[in-house]
């Protein structure tokens, strides 16, 4: 029952992340580039007279790119090959500690949409709140960033990543593969994903996961607390430092476990060390591996 629901619940990701959260599209038609308060928004590039808490990107067709600079405040601008008019140009509206950035005027048709790099540029040293990325048909790349809170929705598009994080990184994507690089522990981290590989190194505290049709890798430097993952038409690969202890909860149709950790088994579970750490983890037509590494 559970996989039929993650199943169904992905695949309806698959057609709602279409509507971005901010950024909303017309799902009928596909048609228009709609948001609230956009008389509040002012056209093009440019940096930050004041510091802000947080970032949310709205953007289709093309590239997001966030990096650290040598720059004294936020800057922000767009490439394109393509001859932009107005309409079709980068809009930003800065609403108290938030800065939010817009690929288009609001009512612009979405349809032919020009390719375009978003370049969002922060300081050495400054720290974000949170950061939310909604994209369709855009590539995201995060480099080297001090966020918070980072969630991602993105369609047809990869995502590299790489954050130091302390709090929630939640992340949705639908047909394209995703890297992330985690520097310290995160107390939270949700991955969903359709249609693409994703490869987690780093650490968290709590760690969810579901995925159809790709192959998830999570490459952890210690042991979670507690690990839910579900996948359909893809393999697992959990590493663990050596000498991790954990109790797995593993239920499988149609798959095999393959684990490097000596483990003994008490009812439906497999236990290994002090089996203090949680994990259930279900897969259809995928192999689960646990590796240890020295």
């Amino acid at each position: 029952m559970k996989k039929v629901r993650l199943l169904i619940s992905l695949l309806l990701l698959a057609i709602l992340t279409l509507g971005l959260s901010s950024c909303k599209f017309s799902l009928g038609s596909f048609e228009k580039i709609q948001y609230k308060d956009a008389d509040k928004y002012t056209v093009g590039d440019g940096a930050l007279e004041r510091e802000v808490s947080r970032i949310e990107i709205d953007w289709i067709c093309g590239d997001i790119r966030i990096v650290r600079g040598e720059v004294s405040a936020i800057t922000f601008s767009e490439q394109s090959a393509a001859t932009l008019d107005e309409k079709h140009r980068l809009h930003y509206y800065l609403d108290g500690d938030t800065l939010r950035l817009k690929c288009a005027k609001s009512g612009t048709r979405a349809l032919n949409f020009p390719l375009k790099t978003l370049t969002v540029t922060v300081p050495e040293g400054v720290e974000l709140d949170i950061v939310e990325i909604n994209s369709v048909s855009a590539n995201i790349r995060v480099e080297e960033q001090k966020i918070d809170n980072l969630f991602v929705d993105t369609v047809s598009g990869n995502a590299e990543i790489g954050v130091s994080l302390a709090g929630t990184l939640d992340l949705k994507t639908v047909s394209g593969n995703t890297a992330i690089a985690l520097d310290g522990t995160a107390n939270k981290v949700e991955l969903e994903s359709v249609s693409g590989d994703l490869t987690l190194v780093g650490n968290a505290k709590n760690l969810f996961s579901e995925s159809v049709s790709g192959t998830l890798a999570l490459m952890l430097d210690g042991c979670p607390q507690n690990l839910e993952c579900e996948s359909v038409s893809g393999n697992i690969h959990l590493s663990l430092p050596e000498g991790s202890g954990f109790r797995l909860e593993y239920d499988t149709t149609s798959g095999d476990l393959e684990c490097e950790f000596s483990t003994r088994k008490v009812g439906e579970e497999y236990i290994a060390g002090d089996g203090l750490a949680s994990f259930e983890i279900e897969t259809t037509s995928g192999d689960l591996k646990i590796t240890a590494r020295r």
